[in-house]
């Protein structure tokens, strides 16, 4: 996702860049739904209490009958899954601005990663003070509780969205819910950007993308979500490509009444909420942007290495110089970040499940130095001094 933005006199182009959790993948339309239990109960405590602690201790009904879900095994198996995958999901932020001259300043070579939940201890785990619990045990980060302080929560018409039948409707509303709220009702995309971010086939013919697009503007159009909705080719571009324009219909607007509403009862989002960030509590992006994420210790790096490592092995089987393929990953496991290399392992089993015919240790290895050679890794620029399938 990409967006400019003006602030302090330039414009920042953000990219947020979605990491899924390496062994669980990312969070499903169900995972969804719990999260917005979750900050549901964030909320009631906010309201009890007028403040967030980080540290949340909870039952698990008290998430699942906020999310209308029944109270039984499954459920509490995917709340489970739930909060491990957000635990695991963690967002990549790059930040660069253009000043009055049109100089561009890149405010970091590399990305600022960062997480929702950094901990998460489960019922019947040991928790860091070595307490066995029998609750759930939550570690929020301090971007998120900041931005919920700041009166940035989800209202979300649930019977709209499972009421949507189409795949690219139920994807179209899920962004356009967020676009619409950054917008106040008006959105807008390229094309490109927009099949990328959904994985569909790009076309070039307007006729084809009105084929492949039009269904799933006209259903929510239908369930009044959307009131229009335009395609304008972009003059110069090459390939060619096309701006994406929508407004938003009376039940979009009135999902966004109750965000007012909620703010109000809640007593979240007005003034002197956020000092630090005043001046941007209506952005969220802007809140991840402008937070740290806390340095790990040696030991964690230590171990997250391993487990890396471990993991590479296993997918690489047998190699005919097996020392040198694991200087080659050491190499790169010290200095392409972790959650990267974990994206793409998630990817080349993607890949694997579907089928398709590849050297998966040779082929991941081509993915992350990629990576590495777009973060200016030194080992990475150079030509290839060897063909990885030969290790």
């Amino acid at each position: 996702m990409i967006r400019y933005i003006w602030r302090d006199g330039t414009i920042r182009k953000m990219t947020l860049v979605a990491y899924a959790s390496g062994d669980l993948g990312f969070p499903t339309a169900v995972d969804f739904e719990l999260f917005l239990g979750l900050e549901s109960l964030l909320l009631d405590r906010i309201k009890q209490n007028h403040y967030l602690d980080p540290l949340v201790r909870f039952q698990g009904y008290e998430v699942l009958q906020r999310a209308g879900k029944n109270k039984g095994g499954r459920e509490y198996n995917e709340l489970n899954r739930c909060l491990m995958r957000l635990k695991g999901l963690m967002i990549g932020v790059g930040s660069a601005k253009t000043n009055a001259a049109g100089h561009v300043q890149t405010k970091s070579r590399r990305p600022t990663f960062l997480n929702i939940l950094r901990n998460v201890t489960l019922p019947g785990s040991v928790n860091k003070e070595g307490i066995l619990t029998d609750t759930y045990e939550i570690v929020l980060e301090d971007w998120y509780c900041e931005s919920l302080l700041a009166g940035n929560c989800f209202v979300v018409d649930h019977k709209l969205f499972h009421d949507v039948k189409g795949h690219i409707t139920k994807l179209l509303h899920q962004l356009l819910s967020h676009l619409f709220y950054l917008g106040s009702g008006s959105a807008m995309q390229s094309y490109s950007e927009l099949v990328e971010g959904f994985e569909l086939a790009r076309y070039t013919a307007i006729s084809q993308i009105r084929q492949q697009l039009g269904p799933a503007h006209e259903e929510l159009i239908a369930h009044r979500f959307l009131s229009s909705w335009e395609l304008t080719a972009v003059k110069g571009n090459k390939p060619r490509d096309y701006m994406l324009m929508w407004e938003a219909g009376p039940a979009w607007r009135e999902a966004e009444q109750q965000l007012m509403q909620r703010r109000s009862y809640y007593e979240i989002g007005g003034d002197g909420a956020l000092p630090k960030h005043h001046e941007d509590v209506s952005d969220p992006i802007l809140l991840i942007a402008d937070s740290q994420v806390e340095s790990r210790s040696p030991e964690e790096m230590a171990a997250s290495a391993a487990k890396l490592l471990h993991m590479v092995l296993d997918i690489s089987g047998q190699r005919k110089d097996p020392h040198v393929w694991v200087k080659m990953w050491q190499r790169a496991i010290n200095t392409v970040p972790h959650v990267m290399i974990w994206r793409r392992i998630h990817e080349v089993k993607e890949r694997q499940a579907r089928g398709e015919r590849l050297n998966p240790g040779s082929y991941l290895y081509d993915l992350v130095k990629r990576d590495a050679a777009n973060l200016k890794v030194p080992w990475a620029l150079g030509s290839r001094s060897r063909n990885t399938t030969e290790v």
